[in-house]
Parts: C-alpha cells; structure tokens; sequence
C-alpha cells in the first residue's frame, strides 16, 4: 500500500465525525502527525491544536493561563502563540492511562 493511499485511509479515520471546514483542518494536522518523521518541527496555531486535542481554543487560553497546558512560543508579538507538535505530544503523553483494573 502507497504511503499517500495510507496517509488518507488514516486521516480518513481520525476525521471521522468531523464536519465542512473543520473536516479539513483536521485532515490537514493528523497528515502533519503521520508525516512528521524526517521533517523538521512543525508550529500549529490554536486552532489546529484544539482539533487535534479534542480541546476548545478557550480551554487552551486558559491552560496556558493556569500554566498547566502543554509548552508553547510567542512569535513576532504576544497575538501569535504557537505550539510545537513534538511538544504537544510530549505533554499529551503524559495522560495516558492504562485500562488495568487490580483488584
């Protein structure tokens, strides 16, 4: 199977549900997470990370607020926040849990 055949079928599924214009913000950052290998670090604006998170904008603004969200830059002024993918997986990471239950 081609990379771009593989790429699509993936993004296809992480999509799902999404709809209109938001579809294709999303389309667009989970190609960037399944092509990141081998390519220098990627800067998503808010947006882009609340569809990749699951999070709204207003809750990113307030993470970084609380100082409790994940790392992020200001470039060329305070309006202009950026958050680099390795970092927002990183940060992501961190919350994993497993499903074990132990008696």
């Amino acid at each position: 199977m081609g990379a771009e055949r593989m790429t699509r079928e993936k993004n296809g599924k992480f999509a799902e549900g999404v709809r209109g214009e938001d579809h294709d913000l999303v389309e667009h950052v989970a190609a960037s997470v399944i092509n990141v290998r081998n390519k220098p670090e990627r800067f998503l604006k808010e947006k882009e990370v609340g569809q990749l998170l699951g999070l709204s904008v207003k809750t990113l603004q307030l993470y970084r607020y609380e100082g409790r969200g994940p790392t992020y830059c200001r470039l060329g002024g305070k309006r202009a926040i950026r958050y680099r993918l390795g970092a927002l997986l990183e940060w992501a990471a961190k919350y994993e849990v497993r499903g074990d239950i132990k008696p």
